[in-house]
């Protein structure tokens, strides 16, 4: 009995240790527990109009929408626990007024397709007055995408702030799952914002992108799970520049796990400019350590004036990157790291990774003595994975232990007439087609002929 005994408890003790190896090789956060009861009645029909303040209840779902909704300013829509909502295939839900919907931890609210495999639309804020509110909300199958629209202007979510204005919070999430949407999760434009305390949002099953944004909408992004996707990264569009004139903008990116994607919407090139068209008022970019930036075809990222700061400061074990958008990168894809006019004295890069860039087309030239190795044609081309085009003097070595590969033309062109400021001390440089750094102007006489052009090690 006892070497029976024995042997029972160890059986036991395999299987317990079997489930949890499956236990913690699978990090999918679970399904929230549902103690919501099954949906069965009939249900609820409303019209396409919503003028006064209602309350959707759990008793009345499901709450059929075929037509659309819209809310009208001054008109609030509560949605009880655990209610579902079932809206018809391509529409949208407008809000002028208020959405709130209540869901609580085990009890959440829902928002599905009226009918099976046809997908909803969108709901919709394009008010400052008009905040979105989800909590404890699960959307399924919205977000759907008319054949040849753009793909990057839609979303199961969408909210539109002021750009003529500080960020405009509109968008509340609290333990809300986005799934299976036909385009993209949540678009954020023209600075609407997550407001404070949203968390833990999960969005997967898109056919693009989990979320949509511009540069400083970015810096509210919450914390959540955005892989499983069309495309795992933060598409931040190029459209709208960090900065606005007579305004402070600073924006922080976090690492939210998967990369930041820079594109604009032509084939021209797609600059993410940090800086206020005037020049007048302060525009900083600030990348957490660990924060990925992965750009398009001829994108890059331009920080312009005295007034623009980035730091981009990472660590040896989470370094930040910079590098190619593409599935097979290749040297060039995109343009590099341009610093235009003046470089601010706060500006710090440290720790980071710069890859695949150098493209020659950055429509700047002359700035510095140019790259004798590359084609005649080529050789006064401003260019490399870090390009300077500055109207002032020469600025310090803020480019510190950071490793510069892949590059289709120089590691760094010093593009300012001064002092022979070296930007490769503590940088590694490796896989660069022409110059590791090119010679800057002198203030007086010329430069050398041929110009120095050292190679990467």
């Amino acid at each position: 009995m006892r070497s029976s005994s024995r042997a029972t408890s160890c059986f036991v003790l395999l299987l317990t240790l079997a489930a949890s190896m499956l236990a913690c090789g699978d990090d999918t956060p679970p399904e929230p527990a549902d103690e919501c009861p099954e949906i069965t009645g009939d249900g609820t029909t409303h019209g396409p109009f919503l003028e006064t303040s209602e309350t959707w209840t759990l008793a009345a779902s499901p709450h059929l929408v075929p037509d659309g909704l819209s809310i009208s300013a001054g008109a609030e829509l509560d949605i009880e626990a655990c209610a579902v909502v079932r809206v018809g295939a391509t529409r949208d839900i407008n809000v002028s007024g208020k959405l709130r919907a209540n869901g609580e931890s085990t009890k959440r609210v829902r928002f599905e397709p009226l009918e099976a495999g046809a997908a909803w639309g969108s709901i919709v804020a394009i008010r400052a007055e008009s905040p979105l509110h989800f909590l404890h909300t699960t959307l399924e199958n919205g977000g759907f995408l008319a054949p040849l629209s753009i793909s990057e202007q839609h979303g199961v979510i969408r909210v539109e702030g002021s750009r003529t204005e500080s960020l405009v919070p509109m968008l509340e999430t609290v333990s809300v799952i986005i799934r299976g949407s036909g385009s993209n999760g949540v678009h954020l434009s023209s600075n609407a914002a997550f407001i404070d305390g949203s968390n833990n949002l999960t969005i997967e099953g898109a056919t693009r992108f989990p979320i949509v944004t511009n540069a400083w909408s970015a810096t509210t992004l919450p914390s959540g799970k955005y892989t499983g996707n069309g495309r795992d990264a933060v598409l931040v569009r190029t459209s709208e520049r960090l900065g606005i004139d007579g305004l402070i903008v600073e924006s922080t990116w976090d690492d939210l796990g998967v990369p930041y994607e820079i594109a604009g919407e032509t084939d021209a090139p797609k600059y993410l400019v940090v800086g206020a068209p005037q020049d007048a008022t302060t525009s900083k970019l600030t990348l957490s350590a660990g924060v990925e930036l992965r750009f398009t075809a001829v994108s890059g990222l331009t920080i312009e004036g005295a007034q623009a700061t980035l730091v981009a400061v990472g660590s040896l074990a989470e370094p930040i990157v910079f590098t190619s958008a593409a599935d097979v990168p290749q040297p060039g894809d995109w343009l590099g790291i341009n610093f235009h006019e003046d470089v601010s004295p706060t500006s710090a890069i440290a720790f980071a990774q710069i890859l695949y860039a150098g493209n020659e087309n950055t429509g700047t030239r002359s700035f510095s003595c140019g790259t004798p190795k590359a084609a005649s044609a080529s050789q006064q081309q401003t260019m490399g994975a870090v390009y300077f085009s500055l109207n002032e003097g020469a600025p310090s070595a803020f480019i510190q232990s950071t490793e510069i590969r892949f590059s289709a033309s120089n590691g760094i062109d010093r593009g300012w007439t001064g002092a022979d400021t070296d930007m490769t001390a503590t940088n590694t440089f490796s896989d660069i087609a022409f110059c590791k750094q090119t010679e800057p102007k002198p203030m007086t006489g010329s430069c050398n002929n041929p110009p120095m052009c050292p190679a990467a090690d």
